[in-house]
Order: structure tokens, then sequence, then C-alpha cells
């Protein structure tokens, strides 16, 4: 804890009965007034952030346990869940073991067709009706379930309600109603607003060999729960008694093997039905002539068919394909996935193991590709740090499966979340140059590094291009509302403006570098703003123009003594009028007047900022304010030339006026030249007034 923090109050709120409610009652009764108050609510404030940097320091001083803490997990998850399937296939094998064997090619073939398997025993004809009358009785109390009547051999052999738990809290989520049939199992989420038949709605139905039930410890509130493991994902259910419970852990097993039981009988049956077509055995006296050659078909039998072969992998290629999502290798993962689709694309689909191996392969598919998209997706709680190349894994195994569009929205969703959490970091500051500055570097290097990375994942996928270009179109219109918001405003000035539309003028130049031109979108959004900028430039020049003359008495500035001529020289020569310099006389004179100087300087300097803010739609609008500005000085001189009070000052009013033509306008040009690169002929234009101040 901080030193400056109270002992005493510190031992009070971390003691073992500290109550919150008689704190505050204390607290309120001992304070007299406000002041008082606020005091002790700052000293328990301090306490907080005390608290909260010794908690960030713990975190940041065990943060390499957290990590590799994470990774056991992890590692553990996967073990666990190989030896779950290594458990299955060894309690299958104990109960093949323990049942009868099966008849082989050697044995006698029998006289009649095999038996029918016992369990699950093929519905009569009474409880087939029975089973279908059920099915419909299913999907009248089902909202969804329609399609469970599309397999017919399907009938239901156990329901009962259910509460779902959350896997790590376990805290009720919803309640739901379980549905075991002959070769799946379905969830129905209770429906607490509906009156009627109708109570549940259709949530989900799982294969019956894709799930496996895992009996919980009874350890606190948890009672009476199983958990329901089905990859990639793991469900808890809580049952109403203990009685319920059992049911549905035996009821599953029994119900998975028998099915397994059930297939190898049918196997088995296949295979003697395969060899019966074979010559019955010799009598034994010649047993030994029928063992030493070998038995030919009688004339007119049929060809006996050879079972089918599938080599032991691409058999096994499923639960290697599990292994290797839950160990997050997702390229082992594609390449084997890969290899067994190409192995079992010539096999027959009239085989039985052919159709479930290849719905097997196309389960972990989307497994694959479910758990490929979760790693581009943004989820609350998940770190957005490592930029583009963070996701170009999930990125190119996801267009490698096919998904080329979902993969291109995933990650133009990431990079936009990305952006979001690095503009939060940029602060608002005093300076709008300043801040401006980072903005439109955030934005457009975001901008340029989506646009390499996107170029790179999906070169070999052009229809593609035109998602980039629509979301960078979004961002840069979701970046000009915040720099309307900033930029454009009563308190920024003329040159600040400029400044911030070259700096992301500039930006959007570089992004061209990288392959994408937002140059055409950027002027556009530019246009208005930017031209409400200009015309009103334009007509606070003007009234200034208007304000100086009313007060222009036409005399020439006297610059006092030596020291004020150089500093008049030094600044002429900064604003690129050099023959200004010559204009001093003896007495420290100038024949220009300080409503020329001040003019010359403030058209000088408007001149620059708009050539800055000059550009495409925007070109004539600033020429044509320039031109304005100067005409509107040039008028005064022309009006004071024709007035008869200022007859006196007639060669000052002409020494003006040539000056503004000869020297402010070629400067002026220049000016405007440097900044765009061209010339600006609505002010050469103005050329033709010259006519006007003719020489002395």
């Amino acid at each position: 804890m901080a030193e400056s923090t109270n002992p005493l109050l510190v031992k009070q709120l971390t003691a073992a009965d500290f109550n919150p409610a008689r704190f505050v009652q204390d607290a309120t009764e001992q304070c007299v007034g406000g002041l008082e108050l606020r005091q002790h609510r700052q000293q328990i404030q301090l306490i907080a952030d005390s608290t909260s940097n010794e908690l960030k320091k713990n975190v940041y001083r065990n943060y390499q346990q957290f990590i590799h803490t994470a990774k056991e997990i992890q590692y553990l998850e996967g073990e666990m869940y190989q030896l779950s399937h290594q458990l299955t296939e060894q309690r299958s094998l104990l109960s093949s073991l323990c049942g009868p064997p099966p008849a082989t090619a050697l044995q006698s073939p029998p006289t009649e067709e095999p038996p029918p398997p016992t369990t699950p025993r093929p519905a009569a004809p009474d409880d087939l009706e029975e089973r279908r009358r059920q099915l419909l009785q299913l999907m009248e109390r089902v909202e969804g379930a329609a399609h469970i009547r599309e397999v017919p051999s399907r009938y239901q052999l156990y329901e009962s309600d259910l509460v779902e738990l959350d896997q790590d809290t376990h805290t009720a989520l919803q309640r739901v109603h379980g549905y075991l049939f002959n070769d799946a199992l379905m969830m129905a989420v209770w429906l607490p607003d509906r009156r009627g038949r109708v109570r549940y709605k259709f949530e989900a139905l799982f294969a019956l060999d894709s799930v496996a039930v895992v009996n919980m410890r009874d350890v606190g509130s948890l009672k009476n729960a199983f958990k329901l493991l089905m990859f990639p994902e793991t469900r808890v259910f809580q049952c109403a008694t203990q009685k319920i419970k059992e049911e549905w852990l035996e009821i599953v097993d029994r119900t998975k093997r028998s099915k397994m039981d059930a297939e190898r009988k049918q196997q088995s049956a296949r295979q003697k039905r395969g060899g019966g077509a074979a010559v019955a055995p010799a009598p034994a006296e010649s047993e030994s002539a029928a063992e030493s050659a070998p038995a030919e078909p009688p004339v007119g039998a049929a060809a006996i068919p050879e079972p089918l072969f599938i080599a032991e992998w691409l058999l096994e290629a499923p639960e290697d394909l599990d292994v290797f999502l839950a160990q997050r290798e997702f390229e082992a993962a594609l390449a084997l996935l890969g290899r067994a689709r190409e192995a079992a694309a010539p096999l027959p689909d009239s085989e039985a193991r052919v159709q479930q191996l290849r719905s097997q392969l196309a389960g972990r598919r989307q497994h694959l590709t479910e758990a490929l998209m979760a790693e581009l997706r943004v989820e609350a709680g998940r770190s957005l740090q490592g930029g583009p190349r963070a996701t170009r894994r999930a990125l190119q195994l996801l267009i490698r499966l096919g998904h080329a569009g979902q993969a291109c929205r995933l990650f133009l969703e990431r990079r936009s979340a990305l952006l979001r959490h690095e503009l939060k970091q940029v602060k608002i500051s005093m300076m709008t140059q300043l801040f401006v500055h980072r903005l439109s570097a955030v934005v457009f290097t975001s901008l340029a590094d989506t646009t390499r990375e996107f170029q790179r994942a999906f070169a070999a996928h052009p229809n593609c291009a035109s998602a980039l270009v629509v979301w960078a179109r979004q961002e840069l219109t979701n970046f000009m509302g915040t720099f309307n918001k900033q930029v454009f405003t009563a308190k920024v000035s003329l040159a600040t403006l400029a400044e911030c539309v070259t700096a992301i003028r500039s930006q959007a130049d570089r992004l061209r570098e990288a392959g994408l031109d937002v140059r055409q979108e950027l002027d556009t959004a530019l246009l208005r703003p930017v031209e409400r900028a200009v015309t009103d430039a334009r007509q606070k020049q003007l009234e200034a123009v208007r304000l100086r003359a009313a007060e222009d008495r036409w005399r020439p500035t006297n610059l006092q003594h030596a020291a004020g001529v150089a500093r008049f020289q030094a600044e002429m020569r900064e604003l690129g009028l050099p023959a200004a310099e010559q204009l001093p006389d003896e007495s420290c004179r100038v024949p220009l007047t300080a409503n020329t100087l001040q003019f010359c300087r403030s058209f000088l300097s408007l001149a620059t900022e708009l050539g800055r803010l000059s550009g495409g739609d925007l070109t004539p609008t600033v020429e044509d304010a320039l031109a304005a500005v100067l005409l509107a000085q040039l008028q005064h001189a022309q009006q004071a030339l024709q007035q008869e009070r200022y007859r006196s000052e007639r060669a000052t009013v002409l020494t003006n006026g040539r000056f503004l033509l000869d020297e402010l306008l070629r400067a002026a040009e220049q000016r405007y030249r440097d900044a765009t690169g061209r010339p600006c002929p609505p002010m050469a234009s103005l050329r033709t007034e010259r006519s006007k101040f003719p020489d002395l």
C-alpha cells in the first residue's frame, strides 16, 4: 500500500468480518460536513488505486507462469481427449471379445440365413407403429423437429428434462429436454412463453458416434450432472434425480454398444454370404485331397465379390484429425484431411463404411473450418496485438479450404477492430496539427498494412478486391468524420487547416505506393468543407480590406530611424519583395502606406495557404478568391485617384498601385506556383489594371 494511506483504514477494509453497510454508516456519523466525507473518500480511492497497482504488478510478475499454465492445460486437454478415444476403443474391443466368435471361412456355411441381431431388435409391425406414433408426438411438442422423421429406421429410446450448466461456474444457463434415439441425440430448448402442445424448440442433433457421455462427481452444489463431449465443444447437463442420471449413462452406453455390435454382425454376415458360394467340404475320406488341391467353383456359379480393402491409416484419419485439432496443429490437420479425401475419392459409394468415412471427414473438415474462423473472429477479451501477420496462418489455411469469401470478411473485420483499438490510444491534443498528424499516421498506416497483407493473401482471388475497396472507403469515411470535427471549426486558423489538409493528402499519396488509391475519395470528402473554409477566408479578407480602406489617409510610412529601415528591408526580403528594399529615403520614409504594407503581408500569407488547399475541383474556388481580394485592394486605390480630397496624395496613390501590380502580384504568383506547381490565370489577368496607374 502507498505510504500516504491510513494504516488503520487499510486494516479495517481488509478485515475478515468487514461489513460495507456498517462501514458507510459509521463514516457518515463520524465525518462532519461534506469536506471530511470527500477527504475520507479520497483516502479510500488511494487504497483502491494502490491495490489495483499491486495486482497489476503481480500479474506482470507472474505473466510467464500464466502462459506456461495455459499451454499445459491445452496439452492436457488434448491428452485427455486421446485417452477418451483409446478407452472407447478398448471397451468396444472387450465387448467384441466377450461375445460369440464370428463365423470364419473355414466353418461350414449355414443352411439358412443367420438370425438377425438381437440388440437392437428390429421393430415388429405393432412396435413400428408405436415408434412412429412417438415420433409424431415428439414433432407436435418440439418446434422445428420435422426433419427427425427423414431417417425411416430411427426411433426414440429415452427422454427427460435437463438443465444446462455453465462449464466453468456450474451456474444454470437454460432448461432443455433431451431425446435419445437409436442413432442420434437431440436437445430441445424449453419455451417459457408458449402455451399449448408446442413447449420446446429444436436446438441441435448429434450423431451418436460423435458424442460421449461422461459422468461427473457430485461436488458442492453440482449434483446429478454429466458431461456431453462432442468435438470441439463440451456441454454440462444436470438431471432432476440420481436415478435419471444413471438411466442416461446406462442407456446411452448400451445404445452405442448395441449399434457397434449390430454393425459388426452385419459385416460378419456379409463376409459369410461372400464365402457361402465356395464348394462344400469333401467327405472325411477325401479331406486330404481337398486340402491339397483348391476347390474349383461349379459351372454356372456366380462370381464371389472380394471384400473392399480400406487402408488402416484412412480408417483412423478421423481420430487423428481430432487429435490435431485438439492440439491446434491446423497445418497437419489440413494436410491429413487432403490426403484422406483424395484416398477416399475412388472408393464406391455403395459401401456403408465408405459412406461413414466420408461423413466423418466432412464433419472434421467443418470443425477445422470453424476453428480457423474462430482464430480470425474478433471476440471480447481477446488480444488484438500482432498486426496482420498474426492472422496470416489461419487466413491462408481457411483460403486453402475454399472459404476465401469468409476469410476476407473476417480478416477485414479484424483489421477494423484493430484500427479502432489503435485510434483509442491517440489522445486528443490541444494542438490540432499534432493530433491530425498522429491520427492520419495511424489510419493510413493501417490501410497500407492491410492492403499489402490482403494482396499477399488473396492474390489468387481477384474477386475479393472489391471487398477491400469497400472496407477502405468505410474506414476513410470514419476517419473524415473525426477529422472534420477537429479541423473545420471556427477556432482553427486557415494556416492550421492548410497544414492538416496537406498532411492527410501526403498520407494518401504514400498509400498509393502500397497499391490502394484513395486520393479521389479524399478530395471528394474534402470538397465541401474546404470550399466553405475558402469562402469564409475570402469574406474575411474583403472585410479587412474595406475596414483598412476606410481608415487609409494615403500617407507614406515613417520608419523613424536606421534600425527601423533595417527591419523593414529584412521583412520585405523574407516576403519575397526585394524591390521594396530600395524604397526608403534619407529621412527614413517609405512611399508605401501602412494599409499597403499590411495588405502585402496578409495577401502573401493567403496565397500560400490557399495554394496548399488548392487541387482538383477546389482550384477555381481558390484562384477566384485570390483574384477577388487583390482586385478589391486595387479598386480602393483607383477610387482614391478619382476623389478630389486626395489630389495632393496622387503620387503616393500611384506608387502604391504600381507596387501592388508589379511587385506584390509577382510574389503572390510565385508563392502559388511553389505550392501547386501551376500558374494562377485569374491573378495574371489583373495585370490589365496596370494602365490605370500610369508612371509619373
